[in-house]
């Protein structure tokens, strides 16, 4: 046993914000911050103390917090991740309501390169009356989707595939939603994403590639959807709306987030 490192003395001399330092510890040793705090004095074991300068070092050198300890918390949900997902946030929670309160129920939704599961399996949460479906072209990313439904035991069908082409032909869906890769190439917050898997974040074209893309293939389904969302960045709703009018989807609303930014646009039908 180590005698000499206690929490407290670690937590000050790490190097890294007293938040993330504190998630570090509670992941290692399972203490709670609070428990942190109230008893600074609990001695780190050996294995402990090596662990936590392994995983400082790795959020010393910009790794997300999130790859780290392999969680992200969602929705009030705790989503496992790793580098073939994005990391959720927060301000896609806004969608994820916006879709619970709007649906009508009994409906089929699919959400498109669905990373992590988080839209889908969040609002499957809410709305057992829903058939709800996923896709992603990424075989590894369904991989850690379908995990995170079965530990959150939320009924949600997983495909692999390029967006619809993940289904068969025939296959119609009342709402499609969709958080898909739409930074531009030149955005230079581009690089601070180094972590987090490209193509799940970027088209390499314009921002607005994946958009045409789906549009496409919802213009081939044999029955249109009465509902389509589509997140994006915070100066992309007006060209998400034209790319909408453009297919024939005409009157889209666009929607901020919690911060006031433009987030995600929506087109309904007159159910």
């Amino acid at each position: 046993m180590n005698n000499s490192t206690s929490i407290g003395q670690w937590l000050s001399h790490c190097n890294l914000p007293r938040i993330d330092a504190a998630v570090l510890v509670t992941h290692v040793t399972g203490i709670s911050s609070v428990a942190q705090f109230t008893h600074p004095e609990k001695t780190l074991l050996d294995e402990q103390l090596s662990e936590l300068d392994s995983l400082k070092q790795r959020r010393l050198a910009g790794e997300p917090l999130a790859y780290i300890i392999g969680e992200q918390e969602f929705f009030s949900l705790p989503f496992r991740v790793n580098p073939h997902v994005l990391i959720p946030r927060p301000d896609t929670e806004c969608l994820v309501e916006w879709l619970i309160d709007h649906i009508p129920t009994g409906c089929s939704l699919v959400d498109l390169g669905t990373g992590s599961g988080c839209i889908a399996i969040s609002v499957a949460s809410k709305r057992s009356d829903l058939s709800v479906f996923a896709s992603d072209i990424d075989p590894e990313a369904i991989k850690i989707a379908q995990l995170n439904a079965d530990l959150l035991k939320v009924k949600v069908s997983f495909s692999v595939g390029s967006w619809l082409q993940a289904f068969p032909k025939d296959k119609t869906f009342d709402v499609v939603v969709s958080n898909p890769p739409y930074i531009r190439p030149d955005d230079e917050h581009l690089p601070n994403l180094r972590f987090e898997p490209i193509g799940a974040l970027s088209d390499g074209i314009d921002g607005l590639e994946c958009y045409r893309q789906i549009l496409k293939q919802v213009s081939s389904l044999p029955h249109r959807p009465d509902i389509l969302a589509f997140e994006h960045g915070w100066d992309q709703a007006q060209d998400v709306q034209i790319l909408l009018e453009e297919y024939g989807f005409e009157h889209s609303t666009t929607h901020k987030d919690y911060g006031g930014n433009n987030r995600f646009t929506s087109w309904t039908s007159d159910l």
